[in-house]
């Protein structure tokens, strides 16, 4: 299991798996993110190309949703509380 704090586009990602791969006989078996704001909802492609499954707390609409609902405050309304 891969643990990350972000996956965007997953080149940085996709590195650091085919650092892992080259040096120690392992599998991953699935990949753990804080936050996943890669630009397509569809499945990522870092699932297809190593066989594996991301899960995220947060996605990006996630996060848009939360703005559009005020949860996040934007920094306008900051301004405002200081």
């Amino acid at each position: 299991v891969i643990v990350d704090d972000l996956i965007c586009s997953g080149k940085n990602l996709s590195e650091r798996m085919e650092r892992l791969l080259k040096y120690a006989e392992i599998q991953i078996v699935s990949i753990v993110v804080i936050a996943d704001v890669s630009p397509s909802p569809r499945k990522h492609w870092i699932e297809e190309r190593y066989g594996t499954k991301i899960f995220s707390l947060l996605t990006a609409g996630d996060i848009t949703a939360a703005y559009t609902d005020g949860i996040i405050p934007s920094e306008k309304s900051l301004d405002t509380l200081i």
